[in-house]
């Protein structure tokens, strides 16, 4: 296995784990806020990891929110009301934010870091 496999994978894993660590936040704490903060975050330094394709950090870190309510209502017979887990989906909104944010830090770090390997503006062909 080649290191940009297993990157990728530690990424994932450790999407996974934010997560499952943003549902137990919501299910313990019960606001909506700290959980959408968190989820920013997370989908943050994951983004700043590996911005390509941000939206999947999104997509599998807010995803684990609702899940987890469910989760724990079926198993743990945690009384969660229905609109609360409706709007634990908007943890989306401030995970989008958060990946895209961490991408683009990553380009900014990059280009300030190494502009060698970056075409000066002039020459840049945003069509690519």
């Amino acid at each position: 296995m080649n290191k940009g496999n297993k990157n990728s994978i530690v990424n994932y894993v450790l999407g996974t784990i934010l997560g499952l660590a943003a549902g137990v936040i919501d299910v313990r704490l019960g606001d909506l806020l700290v959980t959408a903060v968190f989820v920013m975050l997370a989908t943050m330094l994951l983004g700043l990891l590996r911005p390509e394709r941000a939206w999947r950090w999104t997509v599998l870190v807010a995803a684990c929110v609702p899940l987890v309510q469910i989760l724990a209502h079926v198993f743990l017979k945690e009384h969660i009301a229905l609109s609360h887990i409706q709007l634990s989906f908007s943890g989306f909104l401030t995970g989008t934010v958060g990946a895209y944010a961490g991408a683009f830090a990553r380009m900014g770090i990059d280009l300030l870091v190494l502009p060698e390997k970056h075409e000066p503006a002039a020459k840049a062909d945003v069509t690519k």
